[in-house]
């Protein structure tokens, strides 16, 4: 790509790229004897969220047998830190959102990389809470 062309789509990018979302990356952890899942703060990202029709039909998914109708949301980031199965708290104006969402897949563009990176998302519709412990910033679910 002409790197001015690539240079000019940064900068419109940053233009409409303008929350924040709180990124974080299951781990595990032992916990005495046992392992424990756990989901730690990795990055606060620049971040831009919103809705999509599910009659595009590559965003289209089958769950146990049934094809879903539901609005699925994409997320568009500025920096490459965000991966299949990270969860994210959105920060719009300013605000924490009550709301957490999951990264279903690996960006979408690829070709698009180093200007923006965009991925489908899942709501997740379980109470959470963010913790701070030991200096690491933690999700705890409660569900």
């Amino acid at each position: 790509m002409n790197p001015l062309l690539r240079k000019k789509l940064k900068q419109i990018a940053r233009s409409v790229i303008k929350d924040d979302a709180l990124v974080f990356r299951r781990s595990r952890e032992r916990v005495g004897l046992e392992w424990k899942e756990t989901f730690i703060l990795v990055a606060e990202a620049k971040a831009h969220f919103y809705t999509v029709d599910t009659t595009d039909t590559r965003l289209q998914t089958i769950e146990n047998g049934k094809e879903s109708s539901e609005p699925i949301m994409k997320g568009m980031f500025l920096d490459d830190l965000v991966k299949t199965g990270d969860r994210i708290i959105p920060i719009i104006g300013g605000i924490r959102s009550d709301m957490m969402v999951e990264v279903m897949a690996k960006p979408i563009s690829p070709s698009l990389q180093g200007i923006h990176y965009e991925s489908p998302l899942k709501m997740m519709d379980i109470p959470f809470k963010v913790v701070e412990r030991d200096a690491v910033t933690y999700l705890e679910t409660e569900g």
